[in-house]
């Protein structure tokens, strides 16, 4: 952009409703009225922008003889702009300019029209860039940023300006006409589109939403101040959060604190949880349940090698980063989490019971194997569909043999749920004994390559 683009000064252009008279034909200069059956989910305003000379300074100022050249009301899924297009703005940039226009310079996307919570993307399609003039949140200051060169697309907010010259002579405002949720702070609607509500419980509340500027998915957690106990939670689990960096660990992208609520942004897990999978398919087959145990496995290992203890492994808390069936899986929720020194033991009685080891049921004091005896439970229910149920002398858990599923299952496979749901604490493997002395788990296995191939190329999975 020009030097002078730090002085520009656009006041709002004309923003009615909708049901203010639109330009004509989507091509400027063109006339005939347009009827559209489509509620328009938001406005393009065309303005000029002229330059005058004050002593030795340049300011940018509105060219108060054509305040608005074109309004027009955006209905179709993609909307383009440029030399040609639906909306040609050949006749208002002077022709030495114009070399910078590309035929299609940039287009308005909407996927959904018809749904409230699709996000509005700027496509960026020409040779010069596109740049998004955006207001900073509670100030009259606006930032200017070309589309990112590699992505070429950006979510649109409510009220930004489009510029395609370099020294702007004309500005594109944009005005959304989707409802933004007021109950969220100003800088969260400014930086993340909103998206759908993922989950809700008694420490707050998750929806999807979008980075503008890079269009990555996140899940952002919102838990309000009125709750000491949540946020109490909340930071607790933030605390940890920041403790742990591993492919296999839910991770925190960021934490905003404001006078009424915590913010914290996390990984978007596409595929939804264990738990559900696992309902879909009544059952594993016994390679899956590996691909899904070993991550989970490393998962664990890493959160006691930092001398965390999760205290609350089952599927609901064991994310799938894709729909796809191999995909990354992600160990989630510590809100039940804590940390230990060394020998430490603990003595609070929380989880969710079906996964609690025994030690924890009897009200006794325990240690990070309960962990190991939970992510037995996991890979029980992976392979049967069911929680363990039958039991020895000494309350080991055992292999249900009425249970026709374990005809298909190999004695290895038997081997790791009857160490892993062992009644003494001290005789449950750790995990890092599991992926490590344990055949089932071992690297020359074909579905452990694969998912160690999962783990240390995420961002493809």
């Amino acid at each position: 952009m020009c030097d002078d683009d730090e002085m520009t000064d656009l006041s709002q252009a004309n923003t009615e409703g909708p049901d203010s008279q639109l330009s004509t034909d989507p091509s400027i200069g063109s006339s005939g009225q347009i009827e559209t059956k489509s509620e328009p989910f938001g406005r393009i305003t065309i303005s000029k922008i002229m330059r005058r000379r004050y002593g030795t300074t340049r300011q940018v100022v509105r060219n108060k003889a054509s305040e608005q050249i074109f309004i027009l009301d955006l209905v179709k899924e993609r909307t383009t702009f440029g030399r040609k297009g639906d909306c040609s703005v050949s006749d208002y940039i002077h022709e030495s300019k114009i070399n910078e226009i590309s035929g299609i310079h940039f287009s308005i996307v909407k996927t959904d029209v018809n749904n409230a919570l699709c996000p509005i993307f700027i496509e960026d399609s020409s040779m010069n860039g596109t740049y998004v003039r955006q207001k900073i949140s509670d100030t009259n200051e606006r930032t200017v940023e070309r589309i990112d060169e590699k992505i070429k697309r950006r979510i649109l907010a409510h009220n930004d300006q489009i510029l395609i010259e370099r020294c702007p002579t004309i500005c594109f405002e944009f005005q959304s006409f989707q409802l933004v949720p007021n109950d969220l702070p100003a800088d969260i609607n400014a930086d993340y589109h909103i998206g759908k509500e993922l989950g809700r419980g008694a420490c707050g509340v998750v929806n999807f939403v979008q980075n503008r500027r890079t269009c990555k998915f996140y899940a952002l957690k919102i838990t309000r101040n009125e709750n000491e106990k949540s946020i109490s939670t909340m930071m607790r689990e933030v605390d940890i959060l920041k403790k742990l960096n591993h492919p296999c660990i839910l991770h925190l992208h960021k934490v905003k604190s404001y006078t009424d609520s915590v913010a914290i942004l996390i990984d978007y897990m596409e595929g939804g949880d264990l738990f559900t999978r696992i309902r879909g398919c009544g059952h594993f087959s016994e390679n899956f349940s590996k691909f899904i145990f070993y991550q989970i496995c490393c998962g664990v290992a890493h959160l006691h090698e930092q001398k965390v203890t999760h205290r609350d492994l089952k599927p609901e808390n064991i994310l799938l980063s894709t729909a796809d069936k191999y995909t990354l899986v992600k160990v989630a929720d510590f809100g039940l989490s804590k940390c230990t020194t060394f020998d430490s033991v603990l003595k609070t009685q929380c989880g969710t019971v079906h996964y609690l080891a025994p030690e924890v049921r009897q009200g006794t004091q325990y240690t990070n194997k309960v962990d190991i005896w939970s992510i037995g439970v996991i890979l029980y229910n992976c392979l049967t569909g069911l929680h363990p149920s039958v039991k020895d002398s000494r309350g080991n858990h055992l292999i249900n043999r009425t249970e026709s599923v374990w005809n298909d299952v190999t004695e290895d496979a038997q081997n790791i749920i009857r160490e892993t749901l062992q009644v003494k604490a001290t005789e449950r493997p750790s995990a890092k004994t599991l992926l490590e002395k344990r055949n089932w788990l071992s690297k020359e296995n074909p579905i452990v390559r694969q998912a160690i191939q999962t783990i240390e190329n995420p961002t493809n999975k």
